[in-house]
């Protein structure tokens, strides 16, 4: 890999990365940075965030991998959008991430996941006793909301700034 990476492209976003932390853990690789677009190119991004797909990204001049978004971050700031940007390679999902549960990088995220889905199912019976809504109803709006899930992710991360998140 370059020693000095003074761009990362991908999907026609040329980012000039800020703060770059190159986590090479073979297999696989990670990259995290800083980085800013014009507002007008942020739905643009939250796009490809969306598809959960995995896509090229040139790193420097030289290197090139099959990479997909990590959790994203960032805040506005008149007119640019500050990014911290994670990249994580195939390989790396393929060999290390595999099937791990999401909740087991934190432990209080399982009970947190367990009370959520507990709370929401007994608040939907309850709607359903008080014939406030039917059973069609409630899974209309579970395939609603399944649909909503990356852009509920990606609100997540926004920050008052970037800049003092540490990378």
């Amino acid at each position: 890999m370059d020693k000095e990476i003074n761009e990362i492209s991908f999907n026609q976003f040329k980012l000039t990365p800020r703060d770059l932390r190159v986590e090479d853990l073979k297999p696989g690789l990670i990259l995290k940075f800083k980085t800013e677009l014009p507002k007008e190119r942020h739905e643009e991004l939250i796009q490809l965030y969306k598809t959960h797909d995995f896509f090229e990204v040139s790193i420097g001049d030289s290197e090139t991998k099959i990479m997909r978004f990590g959790r994203p971050f960032y805040s506005e700031h008149d007119n640019i959008i500050k990014y911290h940007i994670i990249l994580v390679s195939k390989e790396y999902d393929e060999n290390v991430n595999g099937d791990r549960p999401v909740h087991d990088s934190d432990p209080n995220m399982g009970n947190i996941i367990a009370f959520n889905n507990a709370y929401i199912e007994e608040l939907e019976n309850l709607l359903i006793d008080k014939k406030n809504l039917n059973r069609e109803e409630i899974q209309k709006l579970r395939t609603k909301s399944e649909k909503n899930i990356p852009n509920k992710k990606f609100e997540f991360g926004k920050l008052d700034d970037v800049d003092k998140y540490a990378s």
